[in-house]
Formats: C-alpha cells, structure tokens, sequence
C-alpha cells in the first residue's frame, strides 16, 4: 500500500514574499515633493562674503535666503512651489443708509401711529387716511417723488421711506383735537397729528338787531355781560391755542326759551364742529372719550337724566375737571390711554323744574365756582311770525 506524499509545506516567508511580489505599488503622494537643491561652498562664501562679525542675525538668514533664490529661483518666498487656488472676490452689496442722517420723514405728509401700527398719510383732496403696512407701499408708489426715480431707485425709496417715518414721524395720536388747526401739535413730550382745523367766523361789523333782541330777552339785563364776557373769554382761548381755565356754563329755563338756539349760535362760534355729547362719559358710564376730543363746544341737554347721588357726585368731578385742569385722558378702545390738551367749554342746558335740575351735581364749595348758573327767561321768538321767520333763517 502506497502512501499519499504530503505536499512540502512553504513556509511563511516565502509566501508572505510572493504576496507582497504580487501586490501592485502604492503611490503614496501624486504631489511631487521639492527637493532642496544643494548649495555649493562658493554660493555660501559668496553670500557670506558681504555680512560682518558685527552683523545680526537676520542679516545673515537674509544672505543664505538669496543664495538659495540663486540656485533655485522656482523656490523664492515669494513663489511658493504649491499655490492654492485663488478665492474669487466678491464685492460687498452693503447699501448706504441715507435715513441715518435725516432728522424728520422722506414725505412731509406721512406720519406713523406706534400706539396702533398705523400710518397717516394726506391725499390729494388734503384728507388723511389710515393706511396699514401693506396698503401703504401701493400709494408711496403713486407719489411724484417716486415716478421721477430710476428703476434701480424705486424699490429702495418704498423701504427708506417707511423705515425714516417710523424712526422721525412717530406720534401719538391722530385725528381732530378740539382747538388746533390741522398739522403736527406737540404737547409736552407728545406728538399728535391733527388732521383737521375748526373753521371760525371772522367777526365783521353788520346789523345783528335781531339776535341781539334776543339775547337781551334771554338773559335779561343783569346776566348778559356775564354771557358775554364768557364768550370772549372763550374766542381769545381758540384765537391763542392755548388753554384758559373757564366755568361751566349751566343754563336752566322753561320749555321753547332758546336754551337750544343760544348752543347753536356758540356752535358756530366755536369752530363749527358738530357739539359733542359728553354725558355718558362725564357720568362714567363709559371710559372711552376719543369721540369728544375733537368737539371745541360740548352741550348736555335732554340726555341728562341720572338723579343718583353717586352719578351726581361723578358728574361734579368731572365739570371741575373740564373747568379748571388743563389736560385731559384721552382713551380709545384697545389703545392705551394718553394725555392731551383739548381746548373745549361746556353748555349744560335743562328744564327749570325742580326734577330735572336734580341732575345738577351738589352745589358744594368746591364745585360752586366752576359753573355759572344762569336763569333763562321765557321770550316769544321770531320764529312764530312769517316775516321774522325768513329774517332770523
């Protein structure tokens, strides 16, 4: 029986020998490296020949730098073997911020309201409307200043101008203040936009027999200065713009004495505003009072009706008020209230019967001295014959 020869067994070198033969090279860098050329002694001595014992050391690198860059000029400082790729510039889009400079809006017109996130801005017919942030860029658009603008320069205006009118053109509040004419007021540290004047009447001399018929039958001789000197008190207040402490004129009589002709007439004295109704306010059934700031004449007449002491007493405190403090809180709904200077007087007209005078706050000492009571007397008016009819219209 023939044995099977077992193969010689190659050892482990020799394999491992075979295997690295059979493996393919590895490149291990594809960047050639530069090789530092050799310097020749007469470089050396040529480059050493100019520096002295005394010399410093950087003199001496600066010497063996040059022959280096003799040898191989590829190899300079300033010719690096490998560059990396140089960076594209790129020009800065920084914009210039002309409104940094500015001290007052691009638009003399616009205005924004910071209490309500609100512009005003005044059309063409001298109105003003409330614009928000999104309608505001479709009539800045409209504008002449911005159709004379290159087309790289119309987008940039819109922005500059909303951002300068928010910066120089913020005010408090908007709307008709009650004795300013239209334009910008600032009251302390505040700014308010009024957007509309009263209109008085330029007085002129003419023949007014008979209103002053009237008026004379109304007041009757003892009252009428009193009246009148309360008026012109009044007319120098508006004609000034500047606020003058008044009392609170109380008119009592019978029914169809001209109690509601005299608060016309002062109506159209005072601005020819429509009067404003204060008495829900001044009685404090409702805190909001913005639709009366803009009333420069303020009745109370068959609206009054509360007999209860405490309605009465509020409304004491509130015609000391009116009388003698120059500011008042100005409140509208979801904004928060402010203090503002209206220039405004009040006419309370009623009935001389004993129920209705109730309404009337206590007379105490400290409320006696801001009314003037006055006592209306019952008169035929000339609105009951034809012909006095078409002379009083």
């Amino acid at each position: 029986m023939k044995l099977n020869q077992t193969p010689p067994i190659e050892s482990t070198n020799n394999t491992n020998t075979n295997k690295m033969k059979n493996t393919p090279e590895i490149e291990a860098n594809t960047t050639p490296t530069p090789v530092m050329p050799a310097i020749s002694p007469e470089a050396c001595s040529e480059a050493s020949s100019g520096v002295s014992p005394g010399n410093s050391t950087d003199a001496v690198l600066g010497a063996i730098l040059e022959a280096i860059h003799k040898v191989s000029p590829n190899l300079s400082p300033a010719s690096p073997a490998v560059s990396p790729p140089a960076k594209p510039k790129v020009k800065s889009k920084a914009i210039p911020m002309p409104v940094l400079g500015a001290t007052a809006p691009l638009l003399p017109n616009l205005y924004f309201d910071h209490h309500i996130a609100r512009f005003w801005m005044k059309m063409p017919d001298s109105s003003w409307i409330k614009l928000s942030d999104k309608m505001l860029p479709r009539h800045l658009r409209a504008t002449p200043e911005y159709a004379i603008l290159s087309d790289d320069e119309k987008p940039r205006f819109v922005s500059d101008v909303i951002l300068s009118t928010q910066w120089y053109g913020s005010i408090e509040f908007a709307g008709t203040l009650a004795g300013y004419k239209e334009g910008l007021v600032v009251q302390g540290d505040k700014h308010i936009l009024v957007t509309s004047s009263p209109k008085f009447i330029t007085p002129k001399a003419g023949n007014w027999t008979m209103l002053r018929g009237i008026l004379e039958r109304m007041f009757g001789d003892e009252q009428l200065p009193y009246v009148y000197s309360w008026i012109k008190v009044s007319l120098d207040m508006f004609a000034a713009q500047k606020w003058m402490a008044g009392q609170v004129l109380v008119l009592c009589g019978p029914v169809d004495s001209g109690k509601n002709l005299f608060a016309l007439l002062l109506g159209k004295l005072f601005g020819g505003r429509e009067p404003g109704k204060p008495y829900g306010y001044m009685t404090q059934a409702t805190d909001f009072n913005s639709d009366i700031m803009g009333c420069e004449l303020l009745t109370i007449e068959d609206d009054a009706s509360l007999t209860g002491i405490q309605v009465r007493r509020a409304f004491g405190a509130r015609i000391k008020d009116q009388a003698v403090n120059t500011s008042r809180r100005l409140h509208q709904k979801h904004v928060v209230p402010i203090t503002v200077v209206p220039l405004q007087r009040l006419v309370i007209s009623l009935n001389d019967d004993p129920e209705r005078l109730q309404v009337l706050p206590p007379v105490e000492p400290d409320i006696a001295d801001k009314m003037m009571l006055i006592k209306v007397f019952h008169h035929p008016m000339p609105k009951h014959e034809p012909r006095g009819r078409s002379e009083f219209r």
